[in-house]
């Protein structure tokens, strides 16, 4: 008895061998995205928060912080303000 219970698990784990190495792996998962809120709900954020100046058509200029008063463009590049030793990209009227 004990041979043949022997021989069936051995049958079991050579198939389960075979079957391990000729199977597909398994899928990779996606990196997780980080959600970044949509434009309109930045610049609403910015305009709760801060002073906006933009354009004609809506598209944000700058925006100034009122706490420092310091003036930023959008790739939030100091433009004038709090640390005045830094080179002035675009000075904002006002």
């Amino acid at each position: 008895m004990f041979r043949r219970f022997g021989r069936i698990l051995l049958v079991c784990l050579c198939a389960s061998a075979i079957l391990g190495c000729v199977a597909p792996p398994p899928p990779r998962l996606a990196p997780p995205t980080l959600e970044l809120p949509d434009a309109d709900e930045a610049l609403l954020w910015l305009d709760a928060t801060q002073g906006v100046e933009t354009d004609a058509d809506g598209r944000v200029l700058a925006w100034k912080d009122r706490l420092t008063g310091a003036a930023y463009t959008p790739d939030a590049r100091l433009v004038h303000g709090a640390m005045n030793h830094l080179p002035a990209v675009r000075c904002m009227g006002g």
